[in-house]
């Protein structure tokens, strides 16, 4: 069904269901007013392509991610709160509103300064260009509530992606990773930007293989303890095959893990201002990769504040490193490879 092509304007003010598949035309402005609603019957779709006129309200009720989708050319933005009520902020499972915004057509979503339970979150293959918006305020989280899984995953390629101000969390310790991407190289994961996410909970903070071109940019990862097996803040590659090009990396805090930062397979790399802290090993740099190191501070790193098998060029470290059973050095430096740096004070070299 269609709803004409003359200007207008349907206002709705109570529950509505759909008995058919239906499209608005880019000349009906749709205006769902607090306590109206659009209800799913059977396995119909709704298509709004003119402009959409509600509050931060429940307004869908029954559809499945991706039974509703928008003209961009008529929004700018969507609220999974449109499809779902936030009851209980934490433990109302809010999944379903989560992918159906993501599936909505429009690449901007804004979160509010609350909490967003969770047991699944994927954004689908061939997704480009979204813009995940938290409350600049702060206050805006991802909840992954179950023990094992990932907090976020990516299903395929997914070019310009876009996180800012928002936390991702596990309560119940999961073993998986925060962020995830796993895209091969002949579908990778482009110019991508993390501005602020914080990472805590997971056994591994931020896992990225397959990637071209991002962006790390402040926020913190912290881990389940420097002695759970595994645990790694910030890592570039999943194997030699999977890794990436690329990737900048500034004003990370990163505490709590086996490992800070791990680079198995991802080249150039460039990390500015990391502050890496209560960590079993600070930086891995793995074999031939390029590292470019400045300003790094290290504090209660176990063994070694930066092991390097790659090529590392400009370390300066700042701050007093305390390790937990050597507690006289100030930087621990172990290579296997090239490395041309700039220390003040160089305790402990090691050189296999």
């Amino acid at each position: 069904a269609s709803i004409g092509s003359t200007q207008g304007t349907l206002v709705v003010p109570n529950a509505q269901t759909l008995i058919a598949n239906l499209t608005t035309p880019s000349t009906l402005n749709l205006v769902i007013l607090k306590g109206g609603s659009i209800v799913k019957a059977s396995t119909y779709t709704l298509t709004i392509n003119g402009p959409f006129e509600v509050g931060l309200y429940q307004v869908f009720s029954g559809f499945n991610a991706g039974n509703i989708t928008f003209d961009p050319k008529a929004i700018k933005e969507v609220y999974p709160e449109w499809w779902q009520t936030n009851t209980t902020p934490g433990t109302t499972d809010m999944s379903t509103a989560l992918h159906s915004a993501i599936q909505s057509g429009i690449k901007r979503i804004i979160f509010e300064g609350s909490i967003y339970a969770h047991t699944t979150l994927t954004v689908p293959a061939s997704t480009s260009y979204l813009n995940l918006i938290g409350n600049s305020n702060g206050g805006t989280e991802f909840r992954f509530t179950l023990a094992t899984g990932d907090g976020i995953t990516f299903a395929g390629e997914a070019d310009n992606f876009q996180m800012e101000n928002i936390s991702l969390t596990s309560p119940n310790s999961s073993s998986g990773t925060g962020i995830y991407t796993n895209q091969l190289n002949t579908s990778p994961f482009r110019d991508f930007e993390f501005r602020n996410v914080y990472v805590s909970g997971f056994l591994k903070g931020i896992v990225l293989g397959g990637t071209l071109n991002g962006l790390i940019s402040g926020g913190r990862m912290g881990g389940q303890g420097k002695a759970v097996a595994n645990g790694v803040g910030i890592q570039l590659g999943i194997d030699a095959t999977h890794g990436g090009n690329h990737v900048v990396i500034r004003k990370p805090y990163v505490s709590s893990y086996l490992t800070g930062i791990n680079i198995i397979s991802t080249s150039p790399v460039h990390i500015t201002d990391p502050i890496l802290e209560a960590l079993g090993t600070g930086i891995i740099n793995g074999v031939g990769n390029l590292l470019l190191l400045d300003n790094p501070y290290f504090s209660a790193i176990d063994t070694i504040d930066i092991n390097n098998s790659g090529y590392l060029y400009g370390v300066s470290p700042r701050g007093l490193v305390v390790g937990a059973t050597t507690t006289s050095h100030r930087f621990y430096f172990q290579t296997s490879a090239r490395a041309y740096v700039d220390v003040y004070k160089l305790n402990s070299l090691i050189i296999p």
